[in-house]
């Protein structure tokens, strides 16, 4: 996913240590749900997406948080000359 890449790039972020402390938190004390299993009312479960709800942790640790990817590559908060963007970068010179 688009936001596992964004998360790559700042993984040495120290805003990235509170995140995985609260997604430590999140499984400790939230319900895991299967893809199909219905969910039962007064449950509260795991997010569907973890990915997109990581991106969202972090950039809600930012001095100027904003609610997308998109916005916050504008606010230049992903590393865009991060290695790990090497070969999405070469692709799309391709194009």
């Amino acid at each position: 996913m688009l936001e596992d890449l964004c998360l790559q790039t700042v993984a040495e972020h120290p805003v990235m240590e509170c995140v995985k402390g609260y997604f430590s938190c999140l499984s400790e004390v939230l319900v895991l749900k299967s893809p199909g299993e219905p969910r039962e009312i007064g449950k509260y479960y795991f997010p569907k997406n973890p990915s997109k709800a990581r991106a969202q942790a972090f950039l809600a640790g930012m001095y100027d948080n904003v609610a997308s990817v998109g916005l916050a590559a504008k606010k230049q908060y992903w590393n865009f000359d991060h290695p790990v963007l090497a070969d999405l970068k070469a692709f799309l010179a391709e194009l």
